[in-house]
């Protein structure tokens, strides 16, 4: 049985160019900052969904909620001026209320190359020439879950440790939990993890899951590694005391003659 295909993204790159770029400068220089904020959630609301989100009254108000001092007149003016200057693609607009451009539907792709993924993409602007390895790799993914064993074999978990090692934002997060300052740390742990989890036979219920058992897992190690160096030290600590005495002792050996 295949996992339950997830549509949306958790994160998308945000160019640092993002506020000097002519669009989003007109939107500045019409509506301010309200303009600004606006359009980083109309842009977290299509990835949540997918690659394309629906203009209607039930994202308005939602998003109107989050939103504060900005009425639902003034959203509507910038959302029809992101369309205006074809930040949204405008056929689809006007056709069918959809949000989406073809800027948004590669990076969407991209970011979901190594993820299963369902076979028909409504609204394409891109060609789709440029979706054929992502429907490749969801016939690959179907054959492996359908051979896992109700979702669990080995090479799902590969896929579980493939899916965590493509997750940056999560990766940062572990690195800052747990105070590491390099990403082929992680990486390296991610593959002991993997495994240990193999050793022990441990199979996973989805990535949620995976990554839940990675952090305790991580938790336990760096404890254990932790008070293996206090051990350790306090060896050293003994076996230099131990030397002091012994070097004592053989000079009252040698001066008792």
């Amino acid at each position: 049985m295949a996992r339950p295909f997830k549509k949306g993204i958790d994160y998308f790159p945000f160019d640092i160019d993002f506020f000097i770029d002519e669009k989003i400068s007109a939107i500045s220089g019409e509506f301010g900052i309200k303009g600004e904020i606006t359009v980083i959630k109309l842009l977290c609301a299509v990835y949540r969904n997918g690659y394309y989100a629906e203009w209607n009254d039930m994202l308005k108000y939602k998003l109107l909620k989050e939103l504060t001092g900005i009425s639902s007149e003034l959203i509507e003016q910038i959302v029809q001026r992101l369309v205006k200057w074809d930040f949204f693609d405008k056929n689809l607009f006007n056709s069918e209320k959809i949000l989406t451009s073809r800027g948004i539907q590669k990076r969407y792709f991209q970011a979901i190359k190594r993820r299963s993924v369902i076979d028909k993409f409504p609204y394409l602007l891109i060609d789709k020439k440029e979706t054929t390895s992502v429907a490749q790799l969801h016939l690959k993914s179907e054959q492996t879950y359908s051979s896992a064993g109700d979702g669990r074999g080995e090479k799902l978990e590969y896929q579980f440790i493939a899916d965590m090692k493509a997750s940056p934002i999560w990766i940062e997060q572990m690195m800052m939990k747990y105070q590491i300052t390099n990403k082929d740390v992680i990486y390296t742990r991610i593959d002991a993890f993997m495994l240990d989890c193999q050793c022990r036979a441990k199979k996973h219920n989805d990535l949620s899951d995976a990554k839940q058992h990675f952090c305790d897992w991580l938790r336990i190690q760096i404890e254990n590694e932790k008070k293996k160096n206090v051990s350790n030290k306090q060896d050293n600590k003994n076996r230099r005391r131990g030397s002091v005495v012994s070097t004592s002792e053989k000079k009252d050996y040698n001066t008792s003659f």
